[in-house]
């Protein structure tokens, strides 16, 4: 049936997406992280945010899914994991600004909006 093929594709998504997220804390998580770690970082987390966007924007082909609140398929799971990448992908951005020694007030500010995506996550 259609809304089972939806169902296995959107949560092999879902999956690599926490797997992505998972993977990018790994290797922010090391003691020292180079540049083209922080890279591999920030590429994960992006991807992760996309898959969890595109996993949301279809939620609708599924059929029952969205009567159990809390689920992996709950659409407020969803953004909340996509917010979640977001926010952390952001949070690098800050890391790499504050170890170039950019402008305080620039750092402030993407501390800030990077604060108000955790909150909304």
């Amino acid at each position: 049936e259609l809304s089972d093929s939806w169902f296995e594709a959107l949560n092999l998504i879902e999956c690599m997406a926490m797997w992505l997220s998972k993977h990018a804390a790994w290797v922010a998580g090391k003691d020292e992280v180079h540049e083209y770690e922080a890279k591999e970082c920030l590429s994960c987390l992006r991807r992760a945010a996309g898959m969890f966007a595109f996993v949301g924007a279809n939620l609708r082909r599924l059929s029952g899914t969205g009567d159990f609140e809390g689920a992996d398929f709950d659409s407020k799971v969803v953004r909340a994991y996509e917010m979640q990448a977001i926010a952390e992908s952001q949070e690098v951005v800050v890391a790499r600004a504050i170890e170039m020694k950019h402008n305080p007030m620039l750092i402030s500010s993407l501390s800030a909006h990077t604060a108000s995506l955790f909150a909304k996550a």
